[in-house]
């Protein structure tokens, strides 16, 4: 009996990936799609600039892989990597981002991606990432795999136990608070109430024992320098 060459394409053999880019700036966004579709075997199936596009791209496209920014406008891409293992689990999560990855790797694997990788790296390893991620791999740059297995084995202590003490959004305002914001320019970065912002600067001044607002914004402005020194 013949085959059907067209039914092999339509069962997977020659069937290229699909792959949606959830990307806030339209040049990186349109620069990410032409590297992409110049992959063999991908095929880019959509493109979305927020969290609500997002979500609604994934429902209607079905992709295969989704290339996910941190910081997307007013949201944040961790909420985006659980939301979507939550509704959609087969699809696969990478995380492409300009944020430092020392301080967001194990968060965006521990939401739920298989990957992380900076902005800075080369096109070749970005296709590189996409394609591991593809296969069910995990890909994140050998610092960080290095500081990950350490963590694992009891080697080195935790360079920055912040991180295990706040919540994502807490170390959102925390950070923001680091950068100089006060609280009514973080409710606007957010997107939420004034009053929700210093439920947030309570919580993290028990959680990290600060005795006053000055102390929280102090220790915030050193933590986010050492943050920047980092990358």
């Amino acid at each position: 009996m013949s085959r059907n060459p067209k039914k092999l394409k339509r069962n997977g053999v020659r069937q290229r990936a699909r792959v949606l880019i959830v990307e806030d700036q339209p040049v990186t966004r349109h620069g990410l799609r032409r590297l992409l579709e110049r992959q063999p075997g991908i095929r880019v199936c959509g493109e979305a600039g927020n969290y609500e596009r997002a979500m609604a791209a994934i429902a209607r496209s079905n992709p295969a892989l989704v290339t996910v920014e941190i910081q997307l406008n007013h949201a944040s891409g961790l909420d985006l990597i659980k939301e979507v293992r939550l509704r959609f689990p087969p699809v696969r999560l990478l995380v492409i981002s300009q944020q430092d990855e020392v301080l967001y790797a194990e968060r965006a694997l521990r939401a739920g991606a298989l990957g992380y990788i900076h902005k800075r790296e080369s096109l070749a390893r970005v296709v590189k990432a996409v394609q591991t991620v593809l296969r069910g791999g995990i890909y994140v740059s050998e610092e960080i795999a290095s500081k990950l297995a350490s963590k694992l084995v009891g080697r080195r202590q935790r360079a920055t136990p912040i991180m295990d003490v706040l919540t994502d959004r807490e170390l959102r305002v925390f950070g923001l608070v680091g950068e100089g914001f006060g609280p009514i320019r973080i409710a606007e970065q957010l997107q939420i109430n004034k009053s929700t912002v210093e439920t947030y600067r309570a919580r993290i001044k028990q959680k990290l024992r600060f005795h006053s607002a000055d102390e929280l914004r102090r220790e915030a402005i050193l933590w986010a320098h050492r943050e920047e020194a980092l990358r």
